[in-house]
């Protein structure tokens, strides 16, 4: 990994500007935004060693791409901002659609840099019922996304019986281990959409109803109610009658 390292160290060249890199015979090649190409005989997999995590995708065997300098994702086709078009794998269609995602979510999130969670909601730390806020990213391994704690109350450090340091950046999934995919889903359709919307969980373990709503865009807020709680009475004012949307 030391030559593709020293590669971008010689050329002062910023993280920023690379577009996409090839593996083109026996060299790596990379394409910088201002047309520029670096070459070396570093392996394709060395030099995106040497790149930030998760800011670039393996879309074929010898082709990388970065997030920021995809225009659009067509079936299989990556359009660079450059009017190149490199084709992705045949046989994961699946892949390139949450490609095309992720790469959506990333730029949501940086036209929003400065919502902060918990400054906005330091005030929800005693609220009664359990309370998180959870962030719509790409996954750092370039494939799908993932739901990132934010910000919790109290509450909610005590539902989940973890400590905050073992909350709050990491996945939500760390704090369901048995995390129900609906949720997931609801949650990232929220975050990405907005609107609100009701989740009830009934199983022999979990009698819960999730009331979702978005405080910012690529971010979504959930209230833990326990469908047996008196509190839950008290929510009603602000559930719809037909059970799918809040009026917070």
């Amino acid at each position: 990994m030391g030559s593709a390292q020293d590669l971008f160290d010689r050329n002062g060249t910023n993280f920023d500007d690379v577009m996409y890199i090839v593996r083109s015979g026996r060299k790596t090649v990379v394409h910088l935004q201002d047309g520029n190409v670096l070459g070396t005989y570093a392996p394709l997999k060395d030099v995106v060693a040497s790149l930030p995590a998760g800011d670039f995708i393996h879309i074929n065997k010898s082709s990388v791409v970065s997030r920021r300098h995809v225009v659009a994702v067509e079936g299989k086709s990556y359009v660079m901002s450059d009017g190149t078009v490199l084709q992705g794998r045949v046989r994961t269609p699946g892949e390139h659609n949450k490609n095309r995602e992720s790469i959506k979510l990333m730029r949501r999130r940086e036209s929003n840099p400065t919502f902060n969670p918990g400054r906005m909601f330091e005030g929800m730390g005693n609220f009664p019922l359990p309370f998180c806020i959870v962030e719509l990213l790409p996954d750092v391994s370039g494939r799908g996304a993932e739901l990132k704690v934010r910000y919790h109350n109290d509450r909610f450090e005590e539902m989940v019986g973890m400590h905050g340091i073992d909350i709050v950046n990491h996945s939500l999934y760390d704090s369901f281990e048995n995390l129900d995919r609906k949720w997931f889903a609801t949650m990232s359709e929220v975050a990405l959409n907005g609107g609100e919307a009701v989740i009830v969980e009934r199983s022999r373990e979990v009698n819960w109803m999730l009331c979702c709503y978005r405080p910012s865009e690529g971010h979504c807020g959930v209230f833990f109610i326990r469908n047996d709680d008196a509190i839950t009475d008290a929510m009603r004012d602000f559930i719809g009658t037909d059970g799918t949307s809040l009026h917070f």
